[in-house]
């Protein structure tokens, strides 16, 4: 009796665990489902807010734009599905192997081998890398979709010069990506292994941690990662073309490849982008074989060439170029100006002129319009003037001034014109998104003449617009290159700051152009999310209007 009773115990206390394992599996599949399910929500959150965001920017610059924003919406949107795709399937299938490579370790400890998250987190991570990824490279593709051939070859690569311009920014950008993502797999891999054997072992047998699947494909993937190193560098290459040629009086930069860059450093650097990939491998099958003095043998290869390539570049240099460098660099010199005025379209004829004696009162009146037009101030002592002695009347800042010709009291004048626009810093909140949201008018100061004093000649400064001398329609600036910062217009109880006059009394406006958004609470609410600024939704100085 007792025998069969303890039998009964048994085979209920057997059922009875069944059971508990059974609800605890049913309440683990439950929570990953709402964490998966929670994920998916805020996931669609943050589109939505990032779409919507877009859209409304491209809505301020006119409804015309619209076109522009839902083509890069497809491509983003493509790219990101394709993207999601194969990187789900990667992490999915590196997550099989995860499973296969902890199976010999479980099955040598005799335990039963846990459910392991898979789908689940190939599905999150997929997500999240596939939208940081989609907004990076779309501009690239769309680049290389809308690219054309300029028919001018580089002289050193013989590469059509739209190369550089549309292919290479994304050849770099996905050999950069496979980099990342194998790099990104292994510590993945890594962390997935430590995770696990911390919760389901005491310890670990390092000898079957080197033989097992996973240091097989921890090994694959640094020679892959190698390989787009290798392949990296002979991208970077192509960039000498960009590098400073020659400096002249320690002020100018000529920019081009010299005598050194096409000889040694062309070929030691595609050299050096062999020597990765071979010195990689040869010490990555080392490891495998545990020959730790052979595998340290091989890496220190890398650096000790680069130290070599180094000092045979500074030393070919030194004797070779700077010996007589404007000669050895003359020809290098002259494809660097030619190319110049083949990108700006500079058909100058040279031409010699002789000295002809004294120039007579005659030529000098002759030419009077032309001498009278040459600038003889320049550009910095405007810009330093007018923040010396301009800048204290209300916010307003002097970014640019640039040489124009007008006419003024009937003759034609090279002026400088510079649009008198608003501080971006040292102002509140309210003052830059309510009250002192644009600036006003421009000064215009004479490129010909100066003062007796030296001083630039001003031809019209008053902020009030007293003495214009150029007709202005609408002073006030809301758009310029300093004006950066998002404004609210029409509000309630505000009026918009224009000038203070000689009496102190301040004039201020109120928006009436046709630019703008009026928002409701939502989309203003977005708008402030994607700005960093939420004090644009629950504002209560802001209305629809």
């Amino acid at each position: 009796m007792e025998e069969n009773q303890n039998k009964q115990e048994t085979i209920l206390d057997t059922a009875n665990t069944k059971e508990t394992k059974e609800r605890n599996k049913k309440q683990k599949n439950g929570i990953r489902m709402k964490l998966v399910i929670l994920f998916l929500v805020i996931f669609a959150t943050v589109s939505y807010i990032q779409l919507r965001g877009s859209y409304l920017e491209y809505l301020e610059m006119g409804k015309e734009y619209l076109n522009i924003f839902y083509t890069n919406i497809i491509y983003r949107y493509s790219i990101m599905a394709i993207n999601f795709i194969v990187l789900y399937l990667i992490i999915y299938f590196t997550n099989r192997g995860i499973k296969k490579g902890l199976k010999e370790f479980f099955e040598k400890e005799n335990k039963p081998m846990p459910k392991l998250l898979n789908k689940s987190l190939a599905l999150v991570i997929s997500a999240i890398v596939s939208f940081i990824v989609s907004a990076v490279i779309m501009q690239k593709i769309m680049l290389v979709m809308n690219s054309t051939a300029f028919g001018i070859q580089d002289t050193i690569f013989n590469l059509d010069i739209a190369y550089y311009i549309f292919q290479k920014p994304l050849i770099e950008a996905l050999t950069l990506y496979f980099i990342v993502l194998f790099v990104g797999l292994s510590l993945y891999m890594a962390l997935y292994y430590v995770i696990i054997f911390n919760r389901f072992f005491d310890g670990i047998d390092g000898k079957m941690l080197k033989q097992s699947l996973f240091m097989k494909k921890l090994t694959r993937n640094i020679l892959l990662v190698m390989i787009g190193i290798a392949i990296m560098t002979i991208l970077n290459v192509q960039n000498m073309m960009f590098g400073k040629l020659l400096t002249i009086n320690e002020d100018y930069d000529i920019v081009g490849a010299g005598m050194t860059e096409t000889t040694i450093k062309l070929w030691g650097y595609m050299i050096f982008a062999v020597i990765i990939v071979i010195f990689s491998y040869r010490a990555l099958r080392y490891f495998k074989e545990e020959k730790t003095s052979k595998v340290l043998k091989n890496l220190i290869v890398i650096p000790a060439y680069l130290v070599v390539l180094f000092f045979v570049m500074m030393i070919f240099d030194i004797t070779v170029v700077s010996s007589n460098e404007l000669d050895k660099e003359k020809q290098y010199l002259a494809e660097n100006i030619q190319n110049t005025k083949n990108a700006y379209e500079i058909n100058i004829e040279e031409a010699n002129i002789e000295n002809s004696g004294t120039i007579t009162t005659e030529e000098v009146e002759k030419n009077s319009n032309v001498i009278h037009n040459i600038p003889i101030i320049s550009q910095e002592a405007v810009l330093n003037t007018l923040e010396d002695s301009q800048t204290e009347t209300g916010y307003f800042s002097f970014r640019n001034a640039n040489l124009a010709k007008y006419e003024i009291n009937g003759k034609d004048q090279v002026v400088y014109v510079a649009p008198r626009e608003i501080k971006n810093s040292g102002r509140t909140y309210n003052n830059k998104t309510y009250e002192n949201t644009h600036g006003m008018g421009q000064i215009i100061a004479s490129a010909t003449e100066s003062t007796n004093t030296g001083n630039i000649e001003y031809i019209q400064k008053e902020v009030a617009g007293t003495d214009e001398q150029i007709i202005t329609k609408q002073p006030r600036i809301y758009f310029g290159l300093e004006t950066q910062e998002i404004i609210a217009t029409n509000v309630k109880n505000k009026q918009e700051y224009d000038y203070t006059d000689q009496n102190g009394e301040d004039h201020t406006s109120t928006y009436a152009g046709k630019a703008g958004l009026q928002l409701g609470f939502l989309d203003r609410l977005v708008l402030g999310i994607t700005e960093g600024d939420l004090n644009l939704a629950f504002s209560n100085e802001i209305t629809r209007r």
